[in-house]
């Protein structure tokens, strides 16, 4: 089977001290042909391509997460943010978006860093990675007023049942996490059967959100076939096929280097 993950963070995995060429050589040997890791502050690229640079088939984006909203200043990390894209080329802005549910910022101060860098992406013909948490009609607002020109993706999608169709109207992406194999997610459960499959992606938001049955656990991508067959068995399909189709929809948002 082959299998890509549409997002995880390397980082944050070398920071709890995971070893990452070792799961890099296992992922090659098991069918990962590749995937986004994502970033969430404009310095963390610095590192991050140290590592990157060993694996030309993954991509990577670079962004300010929500909880940069709170910062003084707006306008110096925003150039931070540009000198980064300059500088290392990523292939997306992301994280960004909109968190709620953390005493971050202000709700509108959150809505401007975000607006901000959507027109970023758009400036560099780069699609959007976005985090949304118990956001999601303010999210869609702003995505209509502001819409992304080159990609949208939901990342850890849990919006509410009946905004689903509206995302995808808008060409959105959704991707889903570990987090689909809980017991007590029945809302996301049920959008991954009926929403269009070739506007979905899966993820493990490694170190985060490890799949059942290995919930509790540091997550890292070598566990994401536990969502692709979990969420295969969910729309009734075979998860080779299933795989087959979230790979063709990743390589339309990110086609370089995806060679396989």
């Amino acid at each position: 089977m082959r299998y890509i993950d549409s997002h995880f963070h390397l980082h944050h995995l070398a920071e709890k001290g995971f070893e990452i060429p070792s799961m890099m050589q296992r992922l090659q040997s098991d069918g990962f042909i590749g995937g986004i890791d994502i970033g969430v502050d404009p310095l963390d690229m610095i590192k991050r391509y140290e590592v990157l640079k060993n694996y030309p088939f993954l991509h990577y984006s670079v962004g300010l997460y929500p909880s940069h909203a709170e910062t003084e200043s707006l306008h110096i990390i925003l150039d931070q943010l540009e000198d980064m894209i300059e500088k290392y080329s990523p292939h997306a802005i992301g994280e960004i978006g909109l968190d709620y549910h953390w005493d971050f910022s202000t709700p509108e101060r959150q809505q401007e860093l975000f607006i901000l860098q959507i027109q970023m992406a758009n400036k560099h013909k780069l699609p959007v990675i976005i985090h949304n948490r118990d956001a999601d009609h303010d999210m869609l607002k702003l995505l209509k007023e502001h819409r992304p020109e080159y990609g949208t993706i939901l990342h850890c999608y849990s919006v509410e049942d009946d905004l689903s169709k509206d995302f995808i109207a808008l060409d959105a992406y959704l991707s889903f996490a570990g987090n689909i194999t809980y017991k007590n997610n029945n809302h996301i459960q049920e959008a991954a059967k009926v929403i269009p499959i070739d506007h979905m992606l899966i993820e493990t938001d490694s170190p985060y959100l490890a799949p059942i049955p290995k919930r509790g656990k540091l997550n890292t991508p070598e566990f994401i076939p536990y969502t692709y067959e979990y969420t295969a068995g969910l729309r009734q399909m075979e998860t080779e096929a299933f795989s087959e189709i979230i790979c063709n929809n990743f390589k339309r948002i990110f086609p370089p280097l995806l060679k396989k």
